[in-house]
C-alpha cells in the first residue's frame, strides 16, 4: 500500500512535504494581513501628512498613527 504522499515515499518525506505546505500557506497569508494592518492603521495618510512623500523611519511614523477605534462588543 502506498504512503499518504503517493509515489511510495517514506513517512519522513511525506512529513517534510506537509511542513513545506504549511510554510507556504503561512507565507501566502502574511502579505495580505500586513497590507490590511497598514490600511487599518492609516499608514499612507501618516506618511503623506506633511504633504510630501518623504522617507520616514518606523520611529517617525509611529507617533503620527492613530489606532482604529476599538470594536464594540454586543452582549
Amino acid at each position: 500500500m502506498a504512503a499518504a504522499g503517493g509515489g511510495g515515499e517514506g513517512p519522513v518525506v511525506v512529513q517534510k512535504k506537509a511542513n513545506l505546505a504549511m510554510m507556504e500557506l503561512s507565507n501566502m497569508i502574511a502579505v495580505p494581513m500586513s497590507l490590511y494592518a497598514v490600511v487599518r492603521l492609516n499608514v499612507p495618510a501618516a506618511i503623506w501628512q506633511s504633504g510630501t512623500n518623504s522617507p520616514l523611519s518606523a520611529a517617525e511614523i509611529l507617533p503620527i498613527l492613530r489606532p482604529p477605534p476599538a470594536p464594540t462588543r454586543h452582549i
